[in-house]
């Protein structure tokens, strides 16, 4: 029998939050250069057919993108610890 992983409490994407924004295309022609890159949904664009270079989404791949440097977010969560005998 396979045994289901439980999974950690506080994966996955929090209540509330999103993924995706809807942006009009006079808005983004606005804001950005003939020549930009705007990274999309793969799924999206192969299904209006779109071809481009697969991107990884990593902090080192958005600092590249952006040209700005990737803030981590401090870990400010506290930590349990239990001392246990063996």
């Amino acid at each position: 029998m396979k045994h289901k992983k439980t999974r950690k409490v506080g994966s996955g994407r929090k209540k509330g939050s999103y993924s995706f924004l809807q942006v009009s295309l006079a808005n983004l022609n606005e804001t950005l250069k003939d020549s930009a890159t705007v990274l999309v949904s793969r799924k999206w664009a192969e299904q209006i057919g779109l071809s481009g270079q697969v991107f990884v989404a990593n902090a080192q791949a958005m600092e590249s993108a952006s040209g700005k440097p990737a803030v981590q977010p401090e870990d400010t969560a506290p930590v349990d610890m239990q001392l246990t005998e063996w």
